[in-house]
């Protein structure tokens, strides 16, 4: 079977090729994409990592199943199913000391010839959740979702804290409904865009600044969740009170990653410093649970809706518009979702 998948070179060199998809084997499923969301990193393969050949690009996906193997037993033909990017394998030590969280024998769902912005797609159904009753275009936000669950979750936010997100892309956004459904104490975001501060008052934050800067000078979080640029962590130590815990994810593949922190200042106030990093993918069935209560909602975060044929396009909007981009999602050209510029 032939299909359509996008590929990358960067800088931001893409291509719509016809691939040749390969039978199934036992454990594996062929999956109908709906839609798929582009994620920061999609963007950072485009920008400033060189693969020696293009990629196939798409991992925040939801489809049909269409046809599965012998051996399947977890998903079945006509499931709305999304995917998890990675999955942990059960079996190894950590997994089985109840630590799949640290699982590096890793089930991945790529697969190098076509992924999310592909018409279909071949993956191991181990690596499918169910979600026949969640629409679409916020099914898709299920892999996000769970990276700000685990936000969240490392940051050990409580029903009292008062919380400081800095970064309100999809993933801040999302960390923040969560926060806000958790905790009754003040929440507050900092992103440079006005539009997405504004979502963020619009959806439950107590206060939204453009900068850290910004901020009057004695306000200080219990817990601080950053979600941009680990070039943020000193000035969001600084934002820490007494005991409090500062969660990051995220890298800066353009400037690097290494950052100079006050050791002492982390010390003397005992703060903790996590890091965040969803994978293997977790959480699935949380985020799901969520999304039906309305607790995160597609409709506030999908911010543009591109058919496959105009995947271009959908690109250069996240690029060139964060004011106004905030998850831009391709879906198939045959999906009946319409498109949304």
């Amino acid at each position: 079977m032939k299909v359509k998948s996008v590929f990358v070179k960067s800088p931001f060199d893409y291509e719509l090729r016809s691939v040749e998809l390969p039978a199934l084997k036992a454990d594996e499923a062929l999956v109908e994409v709906i839609a798929c969301g582009i994620c920061g990193y999609d963007m950072e393969i485009s920008a400033c990592l060189s693969p020696d050949g293009y990629t196939a690009l798409g991992h925040e996906y939801v489809g049909v199943v269409r046809e599965v193997g012998g051996a399947v037993d977890n998903v079945k033909p006509g499931d709305r199913v999304t995917a998890e990017s990675s999955t942990f394998c059960g079996v190894c030590d950590d997994c089985r000391n109840e630590r799949v969280d640290l699982c590096r024998h890793l089930k991945t769902s790529s697969n190098g010839y076509a992924q999310g912005f592909a018409e279909m797609t071949v993956v191991p159904a181990k690596s499918l959740v169910a979600c026949n009753d969640i629409d679409p275009l916020t099914a898709v936000l299920s892999e996000p979702a769970g990276v700000s669950f685990d936000l969240v979750k490392t940051a050990e936010v409580q029903i009292t804290d008062d919380v400081l997100i800095v970064g309100m892309g999809p993933i801040g956004f999302m960390a923040l409904q969560i926060a806000r459904k958790i905790s009754a104490g003040r929440v507050a975001v900092v992103d440079r865009h006005e539009n997405r501060r504004q979502m963020a008052l619009d959806s439950g934050a107590d206060a939204a600044y453009a900068s850290l800067e910004d901020m009057p000078a004695e306000e200080t979080f219990g817990k601080i969740l950053l979600t941009a640029v680990p070039q943020l962590l000193p000035a969001c130590i600084q934002r820490a009170r007494y005991g409090g815990f500062i969660a990051f994810l995220g890298s800066n593949f353009k400037d690097g990653n290494t950052v100079p922190l006050d050791t002492g200042m982390i010390h003397f106030n005992r703060l903790q410093l996590r890091s965040s990093f969803a994978s293997p993918a977790t959480f699935f069935p949380w985020v799901h649970k969520l999304m039906r209560a309305g607790v995160i909602d597609g409709s506030k975060i999908v911010t543009g809706v591109y058919t496959l044929s105009n995947f271009k396009e959908a690109f250069d909007k996240l690029r060139n518009d964060k004011d106004h981009a905030m998850k831009v999602v391709v879906v198939n050209d045959n999906s009946g979702i319409k498109e949304r510029k």
